[in-house]
Order: C-alpha cells, then structure tokens, then sequence
C-alpha cells in the first residue's frame, strides 16, 4: 500500500478493534494484522480465535500480551516506528 495516511489509518483501526475485544472482557490471543480483515462495508474482521490463553495466565496478562503483539505486528508498516507505535498505544490507553 502506497498512501501512507491510509496504512497508517488502518493499524489506527486494528488498535480500536482491539480495544473494543478487550472492553468486551475478552482477549483475542493473536491479534496480528495477518489475522483481521476488513470487508466492503469497512468492518473489522478478526481472524484464529481458536485459542484461549487464559488457560494459562490472567485475563489481564492475556490482554497485555494482545497489545505487545499487536505493536509488533505494526512496526514494519510505521514510517516513524517509535512516533508511530506510540501513537498506537495511546490509542489503547485513551479509548
């Protein structure tokens, strides 16, 4: 994708998708951009849901780790990595 404005838009949508899994008292548990999709209405898709990493840690530590993972699957698409990845995490802290 060429339009930087737009790339960025949508990792700015995958963060407020996960923001809204985790306000619903969920965790995704892989929440990388390869596993969401969007479709000709612009809804965010998540893809693998099929694991439950509460089996093994907290909810609160499952939702951690989606956050971590989410970043990390961003970081090749930023232009300005540490600009771009913080923008991200305030997303997740201020909706």
């Amino acid at each position: 994708m060429a339009d930087a404005r737009l790339k960025f838009a949508i990792l700015e949508r995958a963060m407020r998708g996960l923001v809204a899994v985790h306000a619903a008292g969920l965790s995704h548990c892989r929440p990388f951009l390869r596993d969401m999709t969007v479709d000709a209405d612009d809804t965010l898709h998540f893809l693998d849901l099929e694991e439950n990493p509460t089996v093994r840690m907290s909810l609160a530590d499952a939702q951690a780790r989606d956050v971590w993972l989410l970043l990390s699957s961003c970081t090749e698409f930023c232009e300005e990595p540490y600009q771009d990845l913080n923008h991200l995490l305030n997303i997740y802290f201020s909706e």
